[in-house]
């Protein structure tokens, strides 16, 4: 079947900058990963992946390190998918953005 239907998606330039590498490391362009993304919800009648809060909070630079004492704690209680690397990569990200960036 010919792909005539045409759909427009707004989103952050960098969102899509980062999405295109991304997928053109895997071979595909926006476009293709888009059609994947649509067969697969058509497949399970739903969102093919689990929609959920982000495992890594948000980080203010403001709160005294809180968050940060939170993640290390999640860490050392074994919470899954909390990296300390990550976790430290992610906040000198933040600093070097400003303050009340999200990590």
């Amino acid at each position: 079947m010919a792909k005539t239907a045409v759909i427009n998606v707004r989103t952050e330039p960098r969102t899509k900058d980062e999405a295109e590498q991304l997928f053109s490391r895997l071979g595909l362009t926006v476009a293709e990963a888009v059609n994947l993304f649509l067969h697969q919800a058509i497949l399970t009648r739903g969102v093919p992946f689990a929609i959920s809060e982000p495992a890594m909070p948000y980080v203010s630079m403001n709160d005294g390190g809180e968050t940060l004492r939170k993640a290390v704690e999640a860490y050392r209680n074994g919470v899954p998918g909390v990296d300390m690397a990550e976790c430290r990569k992610r906040l000198d990200a933040a600093k070097a953005r400003g303050a009340n960036a999200r990590v």
